[in-house]
């Protein structure tokens, strides 16, 4: 009887003494730094737990590769070779790194850089003119994608408030083109109409130093219903098409151009075939003929820009026209 609770005594005392010197010997192993991985089916996940806790209290200096089997010494981990996820065990816990937040600034580059871009994006802007003339599907050649935005009455007030809501909203555009001005005339005097431009193109160039700027010449109507005095209109028309080609040439720092639409969709023109007439009933409008017309007049003007940045106006050499 003395034999065996001697016996059970000792068994117990020996097995409470190897536990809890199991659990000192873990114990040590975490504050030093270096953790043997059990093997097999007893791992744990206390086991697991403890691993993570010393990379978080230690830090990346003390990270250490766990190594499965007895008698293999852990070697640290470079830190330049340390990836974002480290595998702390033998089952792959992860654990993850802070990544610096990239800071994300608009792309300042030259004119040439942003034109030679696989993806142009060109966004023309303006009254019912645009409106009618092209939609999301309406793509065209050396344009790449193309955006159309026209408001019908639209006056050049509108193009700047439009403008900073469609850059919050789209990525920049490569070119803009600008079609805009026949609802302000009669509407104020030359003098101010004329401010407006300037301010619009200037304000233009600031939010977008670095986007060709192609102004699209305001068409001549056959007949202008607000004019007091026979060719008022065609004057006023005139003069604002001519200061906003002074202001393209001489203040947008180059990179700025200008398309006219004389030599095709001039009213001396209309019904000049027999294929029917450039302008409608409205004597404002262009039919979809015209609009047609226009828009071809459009993408021919970007294929020369495309290929050569030093020409200022389609067609070549229109600029001295005193059309």
């Amino acid at each position: 009887m003395g034999k065996r609770n001697q016996r059970g005594r000792g068994s117990r005392n020996q097995r409470g003494r190897g536990s809890r010197g199991g659990r000192g010997g873990a114990n040590r192993e975490v504050q030093t730094g270096r953790v043997q991985a059990p093997t097999g089916e007893r791992q744990t996940r206390a086991q697991a737990r403890a691993i993570n806790q010393l990379v978080q209290d230690n830090g990346q200096e003390n990270v250490v590769e766990i190594q499965q089997g007895a008698g293999q010494q852990p070697e640290p981990i470079p830190l330049q070779e340390r990836p974002a996820m480290v595998p702390v065990d033998a089952q792959q816990v992860p654990v993850q790194r802070p990544m610096p937040i990239p800071v994300v600034e608009q792309p300042r580059l030259m004119a040439d850089q942003l034109l030679a871009e696989r993806s142009m994006r060109t966004w023309i802007l303006g009254d019912s003119i645009i409106r009618r003339a092209g939609n999301k599907n309406t793509q065209l050649h050396g344009g790449g994608e193309c955006y159309w935005d026209g408001k019908p009455g639209g006056q050049i007030s509108f193009i700047i408030s439009r403008l900073r809501w469609l850059l919050g909203q789209y990525q920049f555009p490569t070119t803009i083109i600008l079609h805009i001005g026949t609802n302000d005339i009669f509407k104020a005097n030359l003098g101010q109409l004329r401010s407006s431009i300037t301010e619009m193109l200037m304000t233009i160039r600031q939010l977008l130093p670095f986007t060709r700027i192609v102004w699209s010449d305001i068409l001549f109507r056959l007949a202008y219903s607000l004019e007091k005095h026979r060719g008022a209109g065609v004057r006023s028309t005139k003069n604002l098409n001519q200061h906003a080609h002074k202001v393209c040439r001489e203040m947008l720092e180059g990179n700025a151009h200008i398309v006219r639409y004389n030599d095709v969709l001039h009213p001396d023109l209309n019904n000049a075939d027999d294929d029917g007439p450039i302008y409608d009933y409205d004597c404002t409008h262009p039919t979809p003929r015209g609009l047609l017309v226009m828009r071809q007049q459009i993408a021919n003007a970007l294929v020369v820009f495309n290929n050569d940045p030093h020409i200022f106006a389609y067609p070549p050499g229109s600029e001295n026209s005193d059309i």
